[in-house]
């Protein structure tokens, strides 16, 4: 009681420092069309137990549910994009609190990137989800459409997208240097980058497609993300 208490008056003292009207307006707007999408997904789910009618309703309403996201996002950085970085804290402290229960949570990619578990947004099981639940490959990670929905618009996001895009694009071009029997060595710096390439020299060899020698030289790294990526668990 004491701690629901003192949530009270810690939301009261921060709304009361929030003076934006415009900023208000849309984190209420956006609040309740959020409200009422989960209702309109959570009751097709009791409708529909069967999860491939969710996952056809999901693909039906997720084009419209993106292009309001997007618009909604859009709004917002206009209106904070002038604050100064203690208001854009302040502001950042206030949006969070309004939509946390709806947008983290049981939401898997927002709560893991949000909570960073293990010191850092980006860390190998972020980038595991990235691969395993991509907006291209047509898998859905969550339990609920809700969540299925909320985490597909996550990797759906150019940040978000920007990993496997980088990926492929290091493939093709490691691959063409293979084609011309050239020797490559690559070195660690960023190691998430370079779990990224080593994965695909494992795939690709594999395929009886990598004929090259790569030789890896790491200035930092944890076997941590190699490790439990499925490819290295065989």
């Amino acid at each position: 009681m004491v701690k629901k208490d003192t949530k009270i008056l810690k939301d009261i003292s921060l709304e009361s420092q929030i003076h934006d009207e415009k900023f208000v307006t849309l984190t209420e707007d956006f609040r309740e069309y959020t409200e009422r999408l989960k209702a309109k997904f959570d009751n097709f789910d009791k409708e529909n137990p069967d999860e491939k009618k969710q996952i056809n309703f999901l693909e039906k309403e997720k084009n419209a549910a993106f292009k309001k996201f997007d618009l909604h996002f859009n709004k917002v950085w206009e209106t904070v994009s002038g604050f100064d970085s203690d208001k854009h804290s302040l502001y950042k402290k206030y949006y969070i609190n309004k939509l946390c229960y709806l947008y983290g949570g049981p939401i898997e990619l927002n709560r893991h990137v949000y909570t960073k578990p293990l010191g850092y947004a980006g860390d190998y099981i972020a980038m595991n989800y990235t691969y395993d639940y991509n907006y291209e490959n047509g898998k859905y990670l969550g339990e609920s459409s809700f969540q299925k929905l909320i985490n597909n618009y996550t990797s759906s996001t150019p940040i978000w997208r920007s990993n496997t895009i980088r990926k492929d694009f290091l493939k093709n071009k490691y691959m063409l240097k293979s084609y011309q029997k050239i020797s490559i060595i690559i070195i660690g710096v960023i190691l998430l980058i370079v779990a990224q390439i080593f994965i695909n020299v494992v795939i690709l060899e594999r395929q009886k497609l990598w004929i090259t020698p790569i030789v890896f030289y790491f200035l930092y790294f944890t076997w941590l993300t190699i490790s439990s990526n499925k490819f290295f668990k065989e």
